[in-house]
């Protein structure tokens, strides 16, 4: 039986369980009825991943080294799972976890604080740090760090906006020219404050 437009077409508002939405043709004929407690069901799959952000939370409890003018890609061995959906940090050929993937395409804000530490020294040394995407170096992603003779401790801190499509990863690398770390340290009892990791990641989807 045919129902009446003014009928089948109502004010969001006012819409019960017990109604239903209806499928039309070019000339407003039902082809077909679904009760919208079922459409909204079918249709919630569909639609949550364009409802909800992807987002990840890590960090690292070691300290990070890397070989005089050597190259490497900052691992994180901790997620806080609580904060985390849809993101993760995957294993590289040498099972070190540094590959941060996505499960949805998108743009994302990759942020990262690293605690730079050098014990000692004569002269200012340099930390360089950029951006690497499914194993290709991002153009104009590098930036230096100068760390001073016996500077001790330094953060490097800033973000990164990167495209990456359902499945791709980027890593964080760094280098570094005379012993300097990435360092992690315990809980401090005395004072008392948390430990401190080695790096600090948070990626979310803009």
């Amino acid at each position: 039986m045919e129902i009446p437009y003014f009928i089948r077409y109502k004010d969001f508002t006012t819409i019960q369980n017990t109604d239903c939405v209806y499928l039309d043709d070019v000339n407003s004929s039902v082809i077909k009825r679904v009760n919208v407690v079922d459409f909204a069901e079918e249709l919630a799959p569909i639609i949550e991943p364009y409802l909800t952000k992807d987002r990840g939370s890590f960090y690292d409890t070691t300290t990070q080294t890397v070989a005089t003018n050597g190259i490497a890609a900052m691992k994180f061995n901790s997620v806080d799972t609580d904060a985390t959906s849809g993101v993760s940090v995957e294993e590289d050929p040498s099972n070190r976890k540094n590959k941060i993937t996505v499960s949805k395409t998108g743009v994302y804000n990759v942020m990262f604080s690293a605690q730079v530490f050098r014990e000692s020294g004569g002269t200012s040394k340099q930390v360089v740090i950029w951006l690497r995407k499914n194993g290709v170096d991002v153009p104009a992603s590098a930036t230096h760090i100068a760390v001073q003779a016996n500077a001790r401790y330094l953060v490097a801190a800033w973000n990164f906006f990167i495209q990456l499509d359902a499945g791709e990863y980027c890593q964080i690398m760094w280098s570094q020219d005379n012993d300097i770390t990435l360092q992690y340290e315990a809980p401090n009892t005395t004072i008392p404050y948390p430990s401190v990791p080695s790096i600090i990641l948070t990626v979310n989807e803009v």
